[in-house]
């Protein structure tokens, strides 16, 4: 049973409120050591973040404008593609479903106060529940921080689209527990 999920988000705040607009999300197989390539990613409508009570911080957005073009153009073109953070909430619960119970799902995030807080954020606000349960919470980056003797993969695709980054940290996941198996999940 797939119960292993790296999250990524790109979002317009660094606070727990942030509006989010992008979504990417990987599944792990530790069993097998592999991610899989049945993935998640949705562009979500700024506005639509931000009418549902994401934020927008003035130095996240400067950040934004230093980074490639590729990365900026990820959060622009087709906007009639992108969908309501209401609506990648749904597919997202919807997607992890499809792999296991919530009460099983963990939830690979890169920081303890970050992707996986910012995403319970917008759950609330959109009065749901997020498809896992708070203690399945991981942190991706205190792994990392634990093993830096496992050096990070290189990274294939666009930095800061948010399914290329989950793939990355999904990825670097799987190489420390190949390190070091039997390390706590």
């Amino acid at each position: 049973m797939i119960k292993d999920f790296v999250i990524d988000l790109e979002t317009m705040d660094t606070e727990p409120t942030a509006a989010i607009v992008a979504i990417g999300a990987v599944a792990v197989d530790f069993d097998e050591g592999i991610v899989l390539g049945n993935t998640f990613y949705r562009r979500v409508r700024l506005e639509s973040s931000v009418a549902a009570g994401g934020t927008i911080g003035a130095d996240t957005v400067l950040w934004w404008l230093n980074q490639d073009a590729a990365a900026r153009e990820e959060l622009t073109r087709d906007q009639d593609l992108a969908v309501t953070i209401r609506q990648a909430l749904n597919y997202l619960s919807e997607w992890m479903g499809s792999f296991c119970r919530q009460k099983d799902a963990r939830v690979w995030g890169n920081g303890a106060s970050f992707d996986n807080v910012i995403l319970r954020h917008a759950y609330a606000c959109d009065g749901s529940a997020p498809p896992w349960d708070w203690w399945n919470d991981r942190c991706f980056r205190t792994l990392k921080n634990m093993h830096p003797n496992v050096p990070a993969p290189a990274f294939e695709g666009v930095k800061h689209r948010a399914l290329d980054d989950a793939r990355h940290e999904a990825q670097h996941l799987l190489d420390i527990f190949e390190d070091y198996p039997g390390s706590a999940l």
